[in-house]
């Protein structure tokens, strides 16, 4: 008991430690990322928090922080790939076979991507290294949910809970303030790099406050005051992405969440007939009180639909196609072009415009970021009809887990998918994708311990 409490005592130290040398001098920074190393060895919580910390360090707001140094393309790496072969350190082999399907049809998914990579990608080393990055990361989150103990589940909820707390009050000093209107004067981004991420951000933690998983506070007054706040502070991002899927999330946590079985703890076959529903159903709620709108002319519906102004447009899918329309109508050329191939994973839609980033030494592609819309057209575009149907398969052994998971996670589940249907991040390790890939394989766990 006393090794376990030094052992979380010197995690904390070091997480405190990374944040001070990461947000006071540029001279510390890079010493910031090799503190995230350290932590890969000190347990299941201390990788998940260094995984976190990886993306809030690269995520922060640069006029307000020290840049974010050299060394991050290459530590993310270092990073990912010891922490996955640290994560199956005395990891039972029950929890492979709890997780069984997944880890199957992962398996499935990454061969295909690999064997798709080597005969139709342009840049197979990009392809290939992107379906590695992404697979370790995903392997090792499962492992770590999946083994930590009771004690260690609480405490590392705790601290993403506060650390997203940490950010939403810092930023909420920054309203009037230039400093977080950096990207545009009237999109708020808070202490993070742009106001789309800082949207998603505040969903997700807006949900976990509401629905109380994976942690809540007790004091109810404190939990409605930073709920509000978290809201207010998402509505001044004016991010559509992460309002409406916010919104669809706590429609499907309100009607779902009385049919879950408290004493199996798992979602019943009422809840996923009510959940299929509501995905067929409620995206059309979302067109319709936009089309009221037309009439009623609320103005923060408006200011939604417009990004307070910053389009021109008065409907919903008119303002999308002029704020996304070039990158949808850019990937339904590839589809129509190479329905059965693909253009290869990971791969931008527009190859003079796909800018790739190799180490000087090895020629080791360290970036290639590529910005798409819904998270299904992406894959299609990229590795075919077959590919998608094998990612399809994947997500319904990702949901059918969840049920059987002991959580009451359904809702972040939906909220991350639901996410990639207006921005794919789903397959990013280097943004936002890692922050929800964190979550996403938190509410796909079997791990019967009970939430907060």
């Amino acid at each position: 008991m006393e090794n376990y409490i030094k052992k979380s005592h010197l995690v904390n130290f070091i997480v405190l430690t990374a944040v001070i040398f990461r947000c006071v001098n540029e001279a510390l920074v890079d010493s910031s990322y090799l503190l995230l190393i350290l932590l890969c060895f000190l347990g299941p919580r201390a990788i998940i928090l260094s995984i976190f910390l990886l993306w809030l360090f690269y995520s922060l707001n640069s006029p307000l922080f020290p840049d974010q140094g050299y060394m991050y393309g290459f530590v993310r790496f270092i990073i990912i790939f010891l922490a996955l072969i640290l994560s199956f350190d005395l990891l039972p082999k029950n929890i492979i076979k709890r997780n069984f399907k997944v880890y199957f049809w992962l398996l499935i998914f990454v061969l295909f991507v690999f064997l798709q990579s080597f005969f139709n990608s342009p840049f197979i080393e990009v392809s290939i290294l992107k379906i590695l990055t992404w697979c370790s990361l995903f392997v090792l989150l499962m492992n770590c949910w999946s083994k930590i103990d009771k004690e260690e589940f609480y405490m590392l909820t705790k601290d993403l809970f506060f650390f997203f707390l940490l950010i939403t009050i810092s930023s909420l000093f920054l309203v009037n303030s230039h400093y977080g209107y950096v990207q545009n004067y009237a999109l708020f981004q808070g202490i993070l790099h742009h106001p789309q991420l800082f949207a998603i951000v505040m969903s997700l933690f807006s949900l976990m406050i509401i629905t109380g998983f994976p942690y809540k506070l007790h004091l109810n007054i404190v939990n409605f005051l930073i709920t509000i706040v978290a809201l207010y502070l998402l509505f001044l991002s004016n991010g559509r992405t992460g309002i409406l899927s916010l919104f669809l999330a706590l429609n499907i946590y309100f009607l779902i969440n009385p049919t879950f079985d408290h004493f199996r703890k798992k979602y019943t076959n009422t809840s996923k007939f009510i959940y299929f529903f509501l995905l067929s159903t409620l995206p059309f709620l979302i067109i319709l009180i936009f089309q009221m709108n037309n009439i009623l002319n609320i103005q923060f519906i408006q200011d939604v639909i417009t990004k307070s102004g910053n389009t021109n447009e008065k409907l919903l899918i008119d303002a999308y196609l002029e704020s996304r329309g070039q990158i949808f109508f850019s990937s339904f050329d590839n589809i129509i072009n190479n329905f059965w191939s693909g253009i290869g994973f990971g791969i931008g839609s527009n190859l003079e415009t796909f800018i790739v980033l190799r180490d000087p030494f090895f020629g080791i592609p360290y970036f290639g970021a590529v910005e798409k819309g819904l998270i299904f057209v992406a894959i299609l575009e990229e590795i075919g009809i077959f590919g998608l149907i094998v990612f399809m398969v994947f997500i319904l052994s990702c949901f059918f887990n969840l049920c059987e998971s002991g959580f009451k996670s359904l809702p972040l589940f939906s909220l991350i998918i639901i996410l990639n249907f207006g921005e794919s991040t789903f397959f990013s390790t280097g943004g936002v994708g890692s922050l929800l890939l964190i979550f996403f394989t938190l509410s796909i766990s079997k791990k019967i311990i009970k939430p907060i």
